[in-house]
């Protein structure tokens, strides 16, 4: 138990903690957090909270299922997490498809790159 407190505590946050963190802020619809761990461009928090604000109101009737399934190149300041997401999970026609969140390290944090996110994964990211 020590050496799992000291490896977090040491490591810091991990690629596929903040991009579960994100995705669960997604589904949530969570601006704030979802200001916290995005990157767009050069735009500073407010920019990107007022796009994320946007994209909530628009995507609200938007419902998804995920799952990580994995995650490369956590070692570097930039990682690939990918999930698969399910578009409309009370359908019976849903299925996962493949995605990727691209992460880079901001100020020693994770983030996620949101530009290089498709579309498809959620109508109405910002850009």
């Amino acid at each position: 138990m020590l050496l799992v407190v000291f490896l977090i505590f040491f490591n810091g946050e991990s690629a596929r903690s903040a991009a579960a963190e994100f995705m669960s802020a997604l589904s949530k619809g969570d601006v704030n957090t979802l200001t916290e761990l995005s990157t767009v461009h050069k735009k500073s928090p407010d920019e990107i909270r007022q796009e994320w604000r946007e994209a909530m109101t628009y995507g609200r009737s938007y419902l998804f299922y995920w799952e990580i399934t994995g995650v490369t190149n956590e070692k570097s300041d930039s990682a690939t997490v990918r999930i698969d997401l399910t578009a409309n999970p009370l359908s019976p026609a849903s299925y996962p498809e493949h995605k990727e969140l691209s992460m880079v390290k901001v100020d020693g944090k994770w983030k996620v790159d949101v530009p290089e996110i498709t579309r498809d994964m959620f109508p109405y990211m910002p850009q």
